[in-house]
C-alpha cells in the first residue's frame, strides 16, 4: 500500500528536478576560533583547493565557462543584430556570433557556450550599440520637442508680426502721401508764380513802352533846370 504514493512521490521529486538547475553550495570554514566577522585567507584557501573549487574554476575557464540558454543569449544580444528576421533562437545565436567576430564557440541543445574572454567582448560591443541608440533617440526626442516649441513660438509671433508689418505698410504710405502731397503743393505753388509772370507781362511791356516818354520830359526837366539855374547863375554873377 506504501508503494504506490511512495513512487508517485519520487516520480514528482523526479520531475521538478528536471525542469529546475541545479546549484551546489560549498560551506568553509572562515577561522579556526569559529568566531564572525575573522577570516582567514591561507585556511580558507586550503579548504577550496581540498575540496577541488579552484581546479574545477581552472577547467571551467579553460573550456565554455559562458553558458547561457539560446532565449536568453538572443535576448541579451539581438541589439548587435537587429536586421536578422529568424525566429529560430539557434539560428540567431549563431549568426549574432558570426557578425560580432567570435570563434571557437559551441553550440548545444539547449544553450550556446562561448569561451573565457567573449563574453568580456560581447558586452562593451553591445554597451556602445547600446550608446549609439540612445544619442538617437535622444537626438530625435529633443528635435521632436525643439520642433513642437518652434511651432508654438511662430504662431504666438504671428500676430505681433502681422501688426508691425501693418505698421511699416501705413509708415510707407503715409510717408508717399506726404511726399505726394508735397509735389502737389510745389506743383501748385509753381503755376501760381507762372500765372502771376503771365499775367504781369502785358504791365511790364506797357511800363516799357511808356519809359522812354518818362525819360524825355525827366531829361527836358533837367534841362530846364539846368538852363533856369544857368541862367540863374549867369544873372547872379551880372548882377
Amino acid at each position: 500500500m506504501a508503494k504506490g504514493p511512495h513512487n508517485q512521490q519520487l516520480q514528482s521529486l523526479l520531475e521538478t528536478l528536471s525542469h529546475t538547475e541545479p546549484h551546489y553550495v560549498r560551506c568553509v570554514k572562515p577561522n579556526s576560533l569559529l568566531k564572525p566577522d575573522i577570516f582567514e585567507n591561507q585556511n580558507i584557501l586550503q579548504q577550496l583547493r581540498c575540496g577541488g573549487v579552484m581546479e574545477a574554476i581552472r577547467i571551467s575557464t579553460t573550456g565554455f565557462p559562458t553558458r547561457k540558454p539560446y532565449h536568453e543569449f538572443v535576448e541579451r544580444f539581438k541589439i548587435l543584430a537587429l536586421d536578422i528576421r529568424s525566429t529560430n533562437d539557434i539560428k540567431c545565436s549563431k549568426m549574432l556570433l558570426e557578425k560580432a567576430g567570435q570563434k571557437g564557440y559551441q553550440i548545444g541543445k539547449t544553450k550556446v557556450f562561448v569561451r573565457a574572454g567573449q563574453m568580456a567582448e560581447l558586452d562593451p560591443y553591445r554597451n556602445e550599440v547600446l550608446g549609439r541608440s540612445a544619442t538617437k533617440i535622444r537626438a530625435k526626442y529633443l528635435s521632436h520637442s525643439n520642433n513642437k516649441k518652434f511651432i508654438l513660438l511662430r504662431r504666438s509671433t504671428m500676430p505681433t508680426q502681422t501688426i508691425v508689418r501693418a505698421m511699416k505698410t501705413y509708415g510707407a504710405l503715409y510717408c508717399s502721401i506726404i511726399r505726394m502731397q508735397a509735389s502737389i503743393r510745389g506743383m501748385a505753388a509753381s503755376n501760381i508764380q507762372i500765372n502771376r509772370k503771365l499775367a504781369g507781362a502785358p504791365l511790364m511791356a506797357q511800363a516799357r513802352n511808356s519809359a522812354p516818354e518818362l525819360d524825355v520830359k525827366v531829361v527836358i526837366c533837367d534841362v530846364n533846370l539846368g538852363e533856369t539855374q544857368i541862367e540863374s547863375g549867369s544873372d547872379y554873377h551880372l548882377k
